[in-house]
């Protein structure tokens, strides 16, 4: 009577087994293996060469004797170079405006710019170019804010004025407005009030005469949209025939 028991228990014990370990299998199975670990070392540096390399800026610093790769010799000297950029910037650099103004910070990127022979100084052809470029950046910002001052500047007197008249009205400070340099300039209304609060209005009082509206081949009697030179009827709103 106990052998059919025992039997049953060494049957469902060999079952559970069997299950057991056909799980784990498809669990190891259905588990993605752990990422790679980053390179270091040797690997990372080619890795990072190999990058370099597809790029045509640093192909063109870097590669002195222009045959179009980087031979070994090139590339540690670029490595080198930019060793001695990253100790110039000293620890912690991550690149915060604040870090500009630092003269090692400075130094590091102006090397890093027009160090072209990789001495870690800059000679005096270096200094030359570095120096026009400076010159040319100058330049290029003062001619953008004379540009800026001739704009505003309407009257041309070389100086922005905080109280600019037009027409005998104060228009406050002097500002680039078209209407004003017509042969008979725009005259604005000046301060009104707007809910009981002082304002200054820029709409014109002498629209006609500023636009020249009462002139020969613009001036339309019955404002019809049609100057009376073409109207045959001038004082009757409509084209010709009085259509509205």
């Amino acid at each position: 009577m106990k052998k059919p028991r025992l039997t049953s228990l060494l049957t469902a014990a060999t079952l559970f087994l069997v299950l057991g370990a056909a799980g784990a299998r498809a669990q190891e199975a259905a588990t993605p293996p752990p990422p790679a670990p980053p390179a270091t070392g040797e690997a990372a540096e080619q890795s990072l060469r190999q990058r370099l390399e597809k790029d045509p800026r640093f192909l063109a610093r870097a590669d002195t004797d222009h045959d179009g790769k980087i031979s070994d010799a090139e590339w540690a000297a670029a490595r080198d170079r930019f060793k001695a950029m990253r100790d110039q910037r000293g620890p912690g650099f991550a690149g915060r405006p604040d870090d500009r103004r630092d003269p090692a910070f400075r130094r590091g990127y102006l090397l890093g710019k027009y160090d072209k022979n990789g001495d870690g100084r800059l000679d005096e052809t270096e200094r030359a170019a570095m120096r026009a470029d400076m010159e040319a950046r100058l330049r290029r910002h003062m001619e953008k804010e004379l540009a800026r001052l001739k704009a505003i500047d309407t009257d041309g007197d070389g100086k922005i004025s905080e109280h600019y008249t037009v027409q005998g009205m104060d228009t406050g400070y002097e500002r680039f407005n078209p209407e004003w340099l017509f042969m008979v300039p725009g005259q604005i209304e000046g301060p009104v009030m707007v809910r009981g609060e002082g304002v200054i209005s820029f709409a014109l009082t002498n629209v006609k005469e500023a636009y020249g509206l009462e002139l020969e081949y613009l001036k339309d009697s019955d404002g019809d949209g049609f100057p009376d030179v073409i109207d045959p009827a001038p004082h009757q709103t409509g084209y010709r025939d009085g259509i509205r």
